[in-house]
Formats: structure tokens, sequence, C-alpha cells
């Protein structure tokens, strides 16, 4: 299970 510290740090990075 993913934590939602690394989902936001995922999309942020693909959101950049």
């Amino acid at each position: 299970m993913l934590n939602l510290k690394q989902i936001e740090f995922c999309l942020d990075k693909i959101g950049d």
C-alpha cells in the first residue's frame, strides 16, 4: 500500500 506522501511526490514529479 502506497503512502499519501509517496503518491503526492510521484504526482508532483510527473505533474511537472
